[in-house]
């Protein structure tokens, strides 16, 4: 998204092409003063993007291992207590 790239390039705000000039003199001003400035459209775009987890994607190694906990037994240790008996390759 054109949006998020822009801010996180350091803009401080994102107006679409139908704002009136007017409202483009009050974003520069707000802008000016520090304020984000984003046109109502683009501020419900990226609050629903944000509110949509991001996938959790794992490596080869990491799927491997979490595989390995889930298929392991449960051993009992003195010091850790219970923990899956993993065995260390």
């Amino acid at each position: 998204m054109g949006i998020e790239r822009a801010v996180e390039g350091g803009a401080t705000g994102y107006l679409v092409k139908g704002t009136t000039r007017d409202q483009l003199v009050r974003a520069i001003r707000s802008a000016a003063l520090g304020e984000t400035v984003l046109a109502p459209r683009v501020a419900r775009r990226l609050v629903a993007r944000m509110r949509q987890p991001a996938p959790v994607v794992l490596t080869a190694r990491e799927l491997d291992v979490l595989s390995a906990v889930a298929e392991s037994p449960l051993q009992r240790t003195p010091r850790t207590g219970w923990r899956p008996g993993i065995p260390c390759p």
